[in-house]
């Protein structure tokens, strides 16, 4: 059998501080209103991207979604071969009732795995997703408020 994967503790990326966790160039169109980490209301917004780059672990997002949001997007292991992400938009985005939400990505060797709100959802590939790399999120429409980011790092 397999050893066990131990998780360490949570370690928080952004819960409400400055956005030193982003990438300087990624930091023009989102910014912190009472704690909660939102985009600048634009026609177009860049994306915004972690600088440090991750690999083996697990990766929470907890957000809220206040109406006029038309799609949301959130990729994992991004690098230059490729990533994994997961879009949320159209009837799924409907049907997701106000208040906080969860999003947890599951990264273990090659297999990525994501739960909304503890239950599975389907994830896309682009290429191949490196075995470390960045996370990127962005959204079309102003309707959304990241709570919070945390990572925690899983070890053989």
């Amino acid at each position: 059998p397999e050893p066990p994967v131990v998780l360490a503790a949570w370690r928080a990326l952004f819960d409400g501080r400055p956005l030193d966790w982003l990438n300087p160039g990624s930091r023009s169109s989102w910014r912190v209103d009472a704690g909660v980490l939102v985009p600048i209301p634009s026609g177009s917004r860049s994306a915004i991207q972690s600088a440090e780059e991750f690999g083996d672990g697990d990766l929470r997002i907890r957000f809220e979604i206040k109406g006029g949001l038309d799609s949301a997007y959130v990729a994992v292991r991004q690098g230059a071969e490729g990533k994994a992400w997961l879009r949320v938009e159209g009837e799924f985005l409907n049907s997701i009732a106000p208040g906080a939400h969860e999003l947890l990505f599951q990264q273990r060797g090659d297999e990525i795995k994501a739960l909304f709100d503890g239950k599975p959802i389907a994830l896309a590939r682009e290429g191949t997703p490196s075995r470390r790399g960045r996370i990127q999120l962005n959204c079309t429409g102003d309707g959304l408020g990241i709570l919070a980011v945390e990572w925690r790092d899983a070890k053989p």
